[in-house]
């Protein structure tokens, strides 16, 4: 693989999946269940990108993804991908229908260091039903390295226990527009992490669960970005819907305590906090600024979760509507029930 295979979407009773190969070839994904029996057997024709959904799951039900290279004139001649020379399993719970959801928040974790390896580790036994990853995947890319070789080395290798076993949704950062990590004109993000059927545009997308409404959104729009007229005007159509309570998930928080770039949040406060105002937005989640924060603006609660490496931020003026704040290394778990959101933040050292 140039690109492992990781969950691109995941529902009660589906998964999508992408992957990318270093040569054209056809193959098949065969969907086990966990008595080792073959559930059914999915073909794609020779390329190098593919993304294929597998449908009629059974909800809260673990699967093994299987992905093999086949041989047209040869059927018994066939074989599994490696990525950087090593086995790439795919296990898969599918999403329950019954409450609580559970998903673990990060961010700012390009580094690729032990911290955001430890916290990763973390993360992968903790029963969790998704990651947020809330921007800037991957930092620092020496100019001439292959993106596809800093991707391996600061995103898949770190993340590979939770990208082994269910999806990690993300939003770009601004470092994730960086020049020393194009591709091709644009930023490798948008080829490591392409559409999806159910995600239709690479800059911003939605995820419903139980009455329940993620937006996912590209903030570096608004810093110059193309796609900012399509985007404002989407969201706008998602607000609307007033009567589902909707999370906003993107990088550049609007509200922080951070001494480095503390201005950055201010276009986000101008033109998006005035729509989460008038809509039913309980939380908000964001990172870039190297710390945790949890503070409270007209009924919402924002959430700064950018310490998701050894790198942290010196603190500033703190905001009057700041609750909590500590310059740490930390990522955040998130329980979902039906009347209530419980959120649990983690320090470095195990800390809650």
């Amino acid at each position: 693989y140039k690109i492992p295979p990781t969950v691109r979407y995941l529902t009660q009773n589906s998964a999508t999946v992408y992957f990318e190969l270093e040569a054209s070839g056809n193959g098949n994904l065969m969907v086990v269940d966990k008595d080792g029996e073959l559930i059914e057997t999915y073909g794609w024709k020779p390329r190098t990108e593919v993304i294929l959904t597998v449908d009629n799951l059974v909800p809260d039900t673990t699967y093994q993804f299987i992905f093999v290279i086949t041989n047209d004139w040869f059927p018994e001649d066939w074989k599994q991908p490696y990525f950087n020379g090593e086995p790439w399993p795919l296990e898969v719970t599918t999403l329950s229908d019954e409450y609580p959801l559970r998903i673990g928040v990060i961010s700012d974790a390009s580094f690729g260091d032990a911290v955001s390896q430890q916290f990763v580790n973390e993360m992968a036994p903790s029963d969790l039903d998704f990651v947020l990853h809330l921007g800037d995947v991957v930092d620092e890319t020496e100019w001439g390295v292959d993106p596809y070789a800093s991707y391996a080395e600061k995103y898949f290798t770190p993340f590979a226990p939770l990208l082994q076993q269910m999806p990690v949704y993300t939003v770009p950062g601004n470092h994730d527009y960086d020049a020393d990590i194009r591709y091709e004109e644009e930023p490798f993000y948008f080829t490591a992490f392409p559409p999806a059927p159910q995600i239709a545009d690479r800059q911003y997308y939605k995820l419903e669960y139980n009455g329940l409404r993620f937006l996912f959104l590209d903030a570096m729009t608004l810093w110059g970005m193309p796609g900012r007229e399509a985007q404002d005007d989407w969201l706008a159509q998602q607000l609307e819907d007033t009567e589902t309570p909707t999370i906003p998930v993107f990088h550049i928080a609007p509200f922080s305590s951070s001494s480095v770039h503390p201005e950055d949040g201010k276009p986000i406060a101008n033109f998006w906090v005035p729509m989460f105002e008038q809509a039913n937005v309980p939380l908000v989640l964001s990172g870039h600024f190297h710390h945790y924060e949890r503070l409270e603006v007209n009924d919402i609660t924002y959430i700064v979760s950018g310490g998701g490496s050894e790198v942290t931020y010196a603190l500033g003026q703190y905001l009057p509507e700041s609750r909590v704040v500590q310059r740490v290394s930390s990522y955040v778990i998130l329980e979902v029930w039906e009347e209530e959101i419980q959120l649990m933040a983690i320090d470095v050292d195990g800390n809650v």
